[in-house]
């Protein structure tokens, strides 16, 4: 066999190629220290790269909805917030009886008592219901309750009587006061608000109905 120098240098070149080629995969395949663990290691980032792939591929369709998705989710924080409007989670009961006196002054009559009656709990929400005794001009009471019918809070109204000021029958005031000139009715009835803190979890809202008919 000819000297290695003597072969023409394309085969040389090749030789050489060749050794180099299994020297490499004999040292990357074999067991040889560091190398092996270096293949392990390539492998696993390899496979984490094809998940992170895979995981990019699965969201890109969404790309383009992240616009409509933010702005579904402003809506929806912005209904959280009204609900809790309608249905506070804490009683709020000075708050409510502060907009109950609102109502009324700003419809012209008298609430004469508000008293406070147990706490009703439900299943989703608890009911807190308050007893009245209100007086004023006729009109004036139907302004009163057209403006509790449209609080932000919901507000049931409950077993309304009326009776005439100076009517020889019995009134429905448990007390009588000192009418205002131009004042003929006097009006008893239970105020119903809500608030979220029932046995169970969130719900929907109590309906809230009409405002109720003088009779």
């Amino acid at each position: 066999m000819g000297k290695f120098n003597e072969f023409p240098l394309v085969i040389r070149a090749a030789i050489i190629v060749v050794i180099g080629a299994v020297v490499f995969a004999g040292a990357w395949y074999g067991p040889v220290p560091g190398l092996a663990a270096m293949r392990v290691a390539n492998d696993a980032q390899r496979e984490k790269l094809k998940a992170l792939e895979a995981d990019n591929n699965a969201l890109r369709p969404y790309e383009g909805q992240l616009k409509n998705i933010e702005l579904q989710i402003d809506s929806l924080q912005r209904q959280m917030q009204r609900q809790k409007e309608i249905v506070p989670d804490e009683k709020s009961a000075d708050q409510f009886i502060r907009d109950m006196q609102s109502s009324a002054q700003g419809a012209g009559i008298e609430i004469r008592s508000f008293v406070s009656k147990p706490v009703s709990a439900k299943q989703y929400y608890s009911e807190m219901p308050f007893d009245m005794e209100l007086d004023g001009p006729y009109f004036a009471m139907l302004n009163f309750f057209e403006k509790v019918g449209t609080m932000e809070r919901i507000v049931n109204i409950d077993g309304l009587k009326m009776s005439g000021i100076g009517s020889k029958a019995q009134s429905v005031a448990k007390r009588r006061y000192d009418y205002a000139p131009g004042e003929t009715i006097v009006v008893a009835c239970t105020a119903k608000t809500f608030f979220g803190a029932g046995g169970g979890p969130a719900a929907a809202a109590p309906a809230k109905p009409g405002t109720p008919a003088a009779k």
